[in-house]
């Protein structure tokens, strides 16, 4: 952790806080701390995290001169082999891009989450599987150039043989993915297909958070739906509007279930739904 904050300042230009909660402490505070798995494919599994535990853990971190922050190892580094960013954003095909985070008030069931969620399959209509952002037919691979500079702002530059062998790699990636240079032991068009049930579009950490695509007047409605609850004092919500998606990918290999994407919005993406949705927090508390 102390190498991802050294990698988030230098690279990034910001502050990673790291903290660490007892987790007797959650349970002290009553709350639970639950976690399931959901598959997205076979044997790639993201964790779903229930109970209010993660939630209260993370506003103690967040707090100023919080006890729980842990002192930081100055030069440290980890080894984050696999992670990269070398796709361009993907634009929508139904208007816009909507970054989501919607977080119930502590007196809320759980159930509100599966009502959100079936109204926005009623507004869109359509599974929500059928919302997914990442668009096959619309990505499209970096230049070299282009993916160079984003490897050295996820990986340190060190003139090694591992350093030398992600040249190598990003070239012949380019080749395959941009140019379409028929490879030897890899299915490219397999793998691209593939992308769109290896990602993480939606998830939920005691908070649901999605990312998808549909049209403006859909983005319009659910927003109208998701205000009414707050008004209501049910729950809180962030939403934000943007062109394209942006993926950043954790690739062991190639094959099936070895490769999992990250996806967020453009512009800010969940960032900026998260400042919406703080605000709404903060106005509520005064």
């Amino acid at each position: 952790m102390s190498g991802l904050q050294q990698i988030a300042a230098e690279n990034f230009g910001f502050v990673l806080r790291i903290g660490l909660v007892p987790v007797a402490e959650i349970y002290a505070a009553k709350r639970r701390i639950e976690v399931g798995r959901h598959e997205l494919v076979t044997g790639r599994c993201l964790a779903i995290f229930h109970g209010g535990g993660l939630s209260l853990a993370e506003k103690w971190i967040k707090q100023a001169n919080s006890r729980h922050l842990i002192e930081v190892k100055i030069g440290s580094r980890t080894n984050i082999e696999g992670l990269s960013c070398r796709w361009n954003s993907i634009p929508n095909i139904r208007g816009t891009i909507a970054s989501l985070i919607v977080q119930k008030n502590e007196t809320t069931t759980n159930a509100i989450y599966q009502d959100i969620l079936d109204q926005i399959g009623q507004i869109c209509g359509v599974d929500i599987d059928q919302i997914n952002p990442l668009n096959i037919p619309k990505i499209s691979y970096q230049s070299i150039r282009e993916c160079l500079f984003q490897e050295s702002r996820l990986h340190i530059p060190k003139w090694s043989y591992r350093h030398c062998y992600r040249i190598f790699e990003i070239i012949a990636c380019v080749c395959i993915f941009r140019f379409k240079i028929p490879p030897i032991f890899i299915d490219p068009k397999r793998y691209v297909k593939s992308m769109r049930t290896h990602a993480d579009y939606r998830k939920f950490d005691d908070t649901l958070r999605m990312v998808i695509d549909i049209s403006a007047q859909q983005s319009e409605a659910i927003t109208c739906y998701l205000d009414s609850l707050y008004k209501k004092g049910l729950l809180f919500y962030g939403l934000h509007n943007s062109k394209d998606s942006l993926m950043t990918c954790y690739v062991d290999d190639i094959h099936e279930g070895n490769h999992i994407h990250f996806i967020d919005g453009a512009d800010g993406g969940y960032a900026m739904a998260a400042k919406q949705l703080k605000s709404q927090i903060k106005a509520s508390s005064t």
